[in-house]
């Protein structure tokens, strides 16, 4: 009887038609990344595009601060130290047709963070009067800032990368997975 010492070269080359497999797995995984991202950015894509045609009405600014929140973890990361960043948080009133509204939306693209953030809460201090561009049809939907601007689309570039990175594995995944499948026939 003869005993084996390790894997056969038939074991090996299964194995080798395995690993397309997973890089298809990983190459899927950041297609639908991307294209989640591609969802979220172009919503606000829209909004901003639309907002640009939005009368405006003279607002106050009732609320500036910095708010310090911590990453949020899954319950089995937790190990890792959680990271804290700064967000902006601004409120603004306005009266539109005798009703008073407050909002926080700055523009399409959300709350500023980081060092912007700082630079927000100092742009607009509380007390300053500031245009406020709503929606006429939904008048509670309302931005300070209009349209798009140059810093709003951090988001894009992690779009593209991940979608790069996915069509880039699925070509190669296929193609590697295709010569694997032949090799592992013939």
């Amino acid at each position: 009887m003869l005993k084996s010492g390790g894997p056969t070269l038939w074991d090996r080359e299964k194995e080798k038609a395995k690993q397309p497999w997973r890089w298809l797995f990983i190459s899927t995984l950041s297609l639908t990344i991307g294209a989640h991202i591609w969802l979220m950015v172009s919503e606000s894509i829209q909004f901003a595009k639309v907002s640009e045609t939005w009368p405006s009405v003279e607002g106050e600014i009732i609320r500036s601060e910095i708010e310090v929140r911590m990453t949020r973890e899954p319950a089995w990361f937790e190990r890792r130290s959680r990271e804290s960043f700064d967000v902006a948080i601004i409120e603004y009133a306005y009266e539109i047709e005798g009703e008073l509204l407050i909002r926080e939306r700055i523009s399409a693209f959300g709350y500023p963070t980081g060092l912007n953030a700082r630079q927000t809460a100092e742009r607009y201090p509380v007390g300053r009067k500031v245009d406020v561009y709503y929606n006429p049809h939904l008048i509670g939907e309302s931005v300070l800032v209009r349209g798009m601007r140059e810093g709003d689309l951090p988001a894009m570039r992690w779009d593209i990368l991940m979608t790069l990175v996915g069509l880039v594995g699925l070509i190669f995944s296929v193609r590697f997975a295709r010569r694997g499948i032949s090799q592992a026939k013939g």
